[in-house]
């Protein structure tokens, strides 16, 4: 899956771009739009889908990130820490650890950050990840 953020108004057109530049290669994809930002969902594997999107020039698109870890747990802190120990758990780590901005993520960016430090996956060697929350779930981005 990869998240799409887009310019305020301009989702049904960049819904259309992103579709006729993936279709040829999968003619399953799908793209949702999910509080601000578009899902879109493919077979292709995600490094392809990205490099056919940024090569394909569409107007709107402010940024493709890939969606590495999923949880939603009924609601932003339980979706948050669930993500983080799964993150633990497959032995991910990150030099930087951010939440997308929103209210909520401004009440939850101390929360994430500890239980990041507390599961030990903060390490300078790591890569830079993204914590965007859409409703009730929390997606880890690179």
């Amino acid at each position: 899956m990869l998240l799409v953020s887009v310019k305020p108004g301009s989702e049904g057109r960049v819904v259309r771009d992103l579709m006729d530049a993936l279709y040829p290669y999968d003619r399953g994809v799908r793209v949702e739009p999910l509080g601000g930002v578009l899902a879109v969902y493919s077979r292709l594997e995600p490094n392809d889908a990205e490099r056919i999107l940024r090569n394909y020039p569409i107007r709107g698109v402010l940024a493709i990130r890939r969606v590495l870890l999923a949880a939603d747990a009924g609601d932003p802190r339980s979706s948050v820490e669930a993500l983080l120990r799964e993150a633990a758990e497959r032995g991910l780590r990150f030099s930087r650890l951010e939440l997308r901005p929103s209210s909520r993520a401004r009440e939850l960016g101390g929360f994430a950050a500890g239980e990041a430090a507390r599961l030990g996956l903060l390490s300078r060697e790591g890569t830079r990840a993204r914590i965007v929350l859409v409703g009730s779930a929390a997606l880890l981005c690179l």
